[in-house]
């Protein structure tokens, strides 16, 4: 369940307790799912790589303790890229090294990549984010590696670009400062379903379309002038038959065995 769906591992074990009850399930603590997961995630790691010479590397550093940062180095070969139509998703992905180190520089990173390649054969192609110590050190293992292509990541390109036009626009800050203020104004009240969708903190400008398709449809919602399902105290006044429904048909869910 943890590997193939998004339910966290509390919640798994919250579930074999709800299925204990009912049918002869032993129970599985939040500990025992996380000592499997480790030792899978383990194995998973320990596992030999291909050699081959069509390996796209993706590198970066991942999460950040205190001092130590975390070098992380994802293969894909260039044939699954090739019979995806390009289309790359997470499953697709092989983690290739991890490295945590306190002090990170270019020769560290060229020396990870060394090793990287060691185990894999030379990769066709290194996409990053140019970051200063990472660009440095691809250029010290492209130097090595001559036939190797190194290139900027397209999705950090598009972010960053998003970033200098809008970030000191003076429209997008006074609509960031109103939405501030609607999401102030509804968060724990009957019109909280119609708060603002936040951009997020990772990948931020990234994730830009989650506002315009919110204004999209606050837009077209104004503009229909639609008010029917929403009374003067501003509650959904079908709320009692909306429940009614879900409520029957879970009922018939349960009976079927869903």
């Amino acid at each position: 369940m943890f590997a193939k769906t998004t339910t966290s591992i509390r919640s798994i074990a919250k579930l074999y307790e709800e299925l204990n009850k009912y049918h002869a399930v032993d129970t599985v603590s939040y500990s025992c799912i996380r000592q499997w997961v480790l030792r899978m995630g383990l194995g998973v790691l320990q596992q030999t790589v291909q050699k081959r010479n069509d390996w796209v590397y993706i590198i970066d550093f991942s999460i950040q303790l205190g001092t130590e940062r975390c070098l992380l180095i994802l293969g894909v070969t260039m044939e699954q890229l090739q019979n995806e139509g390009y289309s790359l998703n997470h499953k697709m992905v092989k983690v290739l090294d991890i490295y945590v180190q306190t002090n990170f520089n270019a020769e560290r990173v060229h020396a990870r990549l060394e090793t990287t390649q060691t185990n894999t054969g030379t990769p066709l192609q290194i996409i990053s984010d140019r970051g200063a110590d990472v660009k440095k050190g691809i250029e010290l293992f492209c130097d090595n590696h001559n036939d190797v292509i190194s290139s900027y990541d397209i999705t950090h390109m598009i972010g960053i670009q998003i970033k200098h036009a809008f970030s000191d626009n003076p429209q997008w800050k006074e609509l960031q400062q109103d939405l501030l203020s609607i999401t102030q104004q509804t968060k724990q009240t009957e019109l909280s379903f119609l708060r603002p969708v936040s951009m997020g903190t990772k990948a931020r400008w990234l994730n830009i379309s989650l506002q315009t398709k919110w204004l999209e449809k606050i837009y077209r919602y104004e503009t229909n002038s639609d008010f029917s399902l929403i009374n003067k105290g501003f509650k959904i006044k079908n709320s009692d038959e909306v429940f009614l429904k879900v409520e029957s048909s879970c009922k018939t869910g349960n009976r079927q065995g869903n």
